[in-house]
This record gives structure tokens, C-alpha cells and sequence, in this order.
């Protein structure tokens, strides 16, 4: 089952510890902790220096291909909120090797907790086994 915290019930989630690595990108990649992360990259298009900025985070598929072969092994270990359409990795994702689910993600979001985790919220795109 998902647990969900209104912005107004002063829960915060858990971040990761950034530091000046010599880019407007901080931190340098998803993790279980970092639901969103906005890529940056430098290039130069029509002789100009450009700032690109792609924020990367779970599509929220429509028809989520990690849910569809999660439930081949464990029914409601990736469920889809009907109400927003987020895709939630719940804790019976435990139960799922990391494979099983992540590389059915086409855009390689899901990540996984190194270590075992702590009673708390479920949270999208991020493997709690």
C-alpha cells in the first residue's frame, strides 16, 4: 500500500548531499533518493554556446511495461495511483529481483536502496528490495 503526505504535513522526503562537482547538474545521477533530476549539458548549436537543460524522472507510462512484468511475479509491487497516474513502487517490490522490473523501464529510471529499508513511504521509480 502506498503512503501519501499532503505537502502541508511538513514530511520531508529523504534527499541526497550534493556538491560542486563543476556542473549546473547536482547530483550527478538517480538514485533511490532523488525522484527527479535535471540533466545538464553544453553544446554548441549555430555557433553558440548552449545550456541544455532534460529533466530526467519516471514517465509515468500509461501502460508502464515494469508494472506489467512485475505482475507476472508479484501482483501490486508496481501499482498505477488512478487518481494522478503515478507509477509507485510499493515494498513488495522486495520480493522482485531488480532486474525483473528495471530493465523493462525504456527510459532506465528505476534505482535501487543499497541498503535495507527503513519503514517509511513508498516512492516512484525507486526499488525498496
Amino acid at each position: 500500500m502506498a503512503v501519501r503526505w499532503p505537502a502541508s504535513s511538513g514530511k520531508k522526503l529523504p534527499a541526497t548531499e550534493t556538491e560542486n562537482w563543476g556542473s549546473h547538474q547536482n547530483p550527478k545521477d538517480l538514485n533511490f533518493n532523488t525522484y527527479k533530476l535535471v540533466r545538464f549539458q553544453e553544446q554548441v548549436i549555430d555557433g553558440g554556446l548552449k545550456w541544455l537543460f532534460f529533466p530526467e524522472q519516471c514517465r509515468h507510462c500509461v501502460e508502464p511495461p515494469c508494472q506489467m512484468q512485475a505482475d507476472m511475479d508479484v501482483e501490486g509491487a508496481i501499482v498505477v495511483d488512478e487518481e494522478t497516474g503515478a507509477v509507485i513502487y510499493t515494498e513488495k517490490t522486495k520480493e522482485l529481483s531488480f532486474d525483473e522490473g528495471s530493465e523493462f523501464c525504456p527510459y532506465n529510471i528505476p534505482r535501487k536502496k543499497r541498503r535495507k529499508p527503513a519503514n517509511g513511504p513508498s516512492a516512484t521509480c525507486a526499488w525498496t528490495g
